[in-house]
């Protein structure tokens, strides 16, 4: 799926004497495109059918439509994710030990990789020794990977809206340990849009109840100080109407069921204290969960919930 938004191209610009476009319809400068949202029976993006304002219904079926103005924070933020890869992937230029034919093939078989494994797992972090072993074959031993996920991630965000992003996974026991010390990090990758929420309404307008489950989650973790124990989680969960062993309509199985899913997913890191009978829980931010809500995200969500109008 190509980006909705047009993308910078890398070749010269041409000569304005072969450029025979008129004045009249060159597009308008980026700030007004940005505030004009389609007018009232014209057709939304990717061919998504009329637009019709807020409260009007489609098809029949009582369902409101959506507001297509795009935040221009979260544009901003879209281009300067692009700006950033699209600079990283020109330096490891000069890395390449191959052609741009077989350089090509390796970026398109990282990203069948990637987009593979976020279909099979959603959200679980890829390894980089992973993506070498499996999308690079025979190349992966000449420290080619570099470069090669560079493009990717350049390609990824300029032509699908999504970033590749890095992150550092470490062992559960070793982070939430108050010894110091060295430990290994495995460096790893997840997909995440880039797309503006107005788009993304409109390509997921039913989002998972799992990720609203997370954000609840991780909220009672920020505001229990990064760490809440397993007790006071379902305490807390239970106020909400959420039992730990009932089926919810919601979810595909038990509430605990989907609590073990952010665990696998690294949303929550489940840090195991004593033995046997004495073995206490506690749940912590996981390498996942941080990237995807920092505290400044999880602090807005709280504002909101408090600043709610309550029903009368």
């Amino acid at each position: 799926m190509a980006s909705p938004y047009p993308t910078r191209t890398r070749g010269p610009r041409l000569d304005p004497a072969m450029d025979n476009t008129n004045d009249a319809e060159a597009p308008a400068p980026k700030r007004a495109r940005r505030a004009a949202a389609p007018a009232e029976g014209e057709a939304g993006p990717s061919g998504s059918g009329p637009v019709r304002r807020p409260g009007a219904t489609a098809g029949g079926r009582g369902r409101a439509a959506r507001n297509w103005e795009v935040n221009e924070e979260e544009e901003d933020h879209m281009e300067q994710v692009t700006d950033h890869y699209r600079r990283e992937e020109v330096k490891s230029r000069e890395k390449l030990g191959v052609t741009e034919q077989e350089a090509e093939q390796l970026v398109a078989g990282v990203m069948r990789y990637m987009l593979f494994r976020q279909a099979q797992k959603p959200d679980q972090p890829v390894r980089r020794e992973d993506i070498a072993r499996q999308a690079m074959g025979k190349y992966q031993g000449m420290r080619m990977a570099g470069p090669i996920i560079a493009r990717a991630q350049e390609k990824f965000a300029a032509e699908f809206g999504l970033e590749m992003k890095q992150m550092e996974l470490h062992q559960a026991a070793m982070k939430s340990s108050k010894l110091t010390g060295s430990f290994n990090v495995t460096v790893a990758y997840v997909l995440r849009s880039i797309l503006p929420t107005a788009l993304l309404a409109f390509a997921y307008p039913n989002p998972e109840p799992l990720y609203a489950l997370a954000i609840i989650i991780m909220s009672v973790i920020h505001l229990s100080g990064d760490s809440v124990s397993e007790v006071e989680l379902w305490q807390q969960l239970e106020d909400l109407g959420l039992q730990k062993a009932g089926r919810q309509k919601a979810f595909k199985g038990t509430a605990q069921e989907q609590l073990q899913l952010l665990v696998k997913q690294r949303y929550l890191v489940e840090v195991t204290q004593g033995r046997g009978a004495e073995v206490e829980r506690t749940y912590e931010l996981g390498d996942n969960g941080s990237t995807a809500m920092n505290d400044e995200r999880i602090k807005d969500f709280i504002k909101q919930v408090f600043d709610a109008p309550q029903e009368a």
